[in-house]
């Protein structure tokens, strides 16, 4: 009896959200910028049963209020896989977005859609970024892909060392570390600056508190430390 009743619950609820979902995607063409993002918002808490309005949502996030940019981004991410196809390219643009806030919610949205991977270049494009949340949205989602994060490992490790947040730099050493473990234990630019320098005569025995240590005497050994460093590369990073 209790699963019969549950049963008609489920087919008399299905309808109710799908006609939800029809509602707020009418909603999305409203005057109103409030009752847009409402809209947007309503769709996001509707989750996979928002599906229908996935056209709709796609073209509010060209909307002009960056507000329901952002819920309508929320709202695919919400939907789940099945949005995914439709929506990668739109977020790849988004990631580009004049607000910061939206280019931050694409970055987000693209691990959970199963894209981050797809996307590795955009979101490197975003490391340069002068808001430090979109910095962060995108390490984070590069941390996300494991192995396939290794043509961006310099560019984290340099972030873990030197970008001005302390939360992007404690993301990126977080990716970093991800990655390494990945890729068993090493970076891929790391394992091969390894492989290159043990077979190079010139760092038989030269350490790299030796270079370190040059870097404080004359003109000559500087600048032959800095270059050593140089040619180091992700190996210098604790210098």
């Amino acid at each position: 009896m209790r699963t019969y009743l549950l049963l008609a619950a489920l087919l008399l609820i299905s309808p109710a959200l799908a006609q939800d979902a029809a509602t707020f995607a009418k909603q999305l063409a409203d005057a109103d910028a409030a009752k847009r993002e409402a809209a947007a918002t309503g769709l996001a808490e509707l989750g996979p049963q928002a599906l229908p309005a996935l056209e709709e949502l796609l073209a509010a996030t060209k909307d002009k209020a960056f507000k329901v940019r952002v819920a309508s981004v929320r709202a695919l991410v919400a939907i789940g896989p099945k949005a995914s196809e439709a929506c990668h390219e739109r977020l790849l643009e988004l990631l580009q977005d004049k607000s910061a806030q939206v280019r931050e919610e694409a970055a987000k949205a693209l691990p959970p859609l199963g894209l981050a991977s797809k996307s590795l270049p955009q979101l490197g494009g975003l490391f340069g970024d002068q808001k430090w949340r979109v910095r962060a949205a995108a390490v984070e989602a590069v941390g996300s892909t494991g192995a396939a994060a290794e043509p961006l490992s310099e560019e984290l490790q340099s972030l873990s060392a030197g970008d001005p947040s302390a939360s992007v730099r404690k993301l990126a050493a977080a990716a970093s570390k991800k990655l390494e473990a990945a890729l068993g234990g090493k970076s891929g630019s790391e394992a091969e600056a390894s492989g290159a320098l043990a077979l190079d005569p010139h760092w038989a025995g030269r350490s790299l508190d030796a270079i370190v240590a040059d870097l404080g005497k004359d003109q000559i050994a500087l600048m032959s430390a800095l270059e050593d460093l140089r040619r180091m590369g992700p190996l210098a990073a604790p210098a």
